[in-house]
């Protein structure tokens, strides 16, 4: 599978993360609503470049809130300077998407080490212990989308 055929699955890959949440017992507690989160717009957000000289970590969350279906989301993209880890080792109650973009990142999945180049994806399903950072000698980036039952909160 070619990444413009991947990337037509995603939206329906989203839609059922929370089902298989949910069915696994990990389903996001929270309201039953989104009332409180800003609902999601059909539409085209702006990019981000990082500054030129940067240290850690650089972002962007393009939208954060919920769609019209009660389902979490949130897609941002993120740049890891050299050596840079993004978050401590965690889990979280919704699932994540990465979608490498330039350079390499070690995604760990339950204690299973996974090295990631541009093109690849990885998921970590709610619930799976996870961190990223970057293991290349260049900059890294990569996009990642958030979706989840109710409302997103790490």
């Amino acid at each position: 599978m070619n990444r413009r055929s991947f990337a037509a699955l995603l939206p329906a890959l989203a839609a059922g993360l929370p089902a298989l949440a949910e069915q696994n017992g990990l389903a996001q507690t929270g309201p039953a609503s989104g009332a409180a989160e800003k609902p999601i717009e059909t539409g085209v957000y702006p990019g981000f470049t990082p500054p030129a000289e940067f240290t850690g970590r650089k972002g962007h969350s393009f939208f954060h809130g919920m769609l019209p279906t009660d389902i979490g989301c949130e897609a941002h993209v993120s740049y890891l300077a050299v050596g840079s880890q993004h978050e401590p080792l965690e889990k979280h109650q919704h699932s994540e998407i990465w979608l490498v973009r330039e350079g390499k990142v070690e995604l760990m999945l339950d204690g299973t080490s996974h090295l990631l180049a541009a093109g690849d994806v990885g998921i970590a399903v709610a619930g799976t212990m996870h961190w990223v950072r970057n293991a290349g000698d260049t900059v890294a980036s990569y996009f990642v989308i958030e979706v989840g039952k109710g409302t997103l909160g790490h």
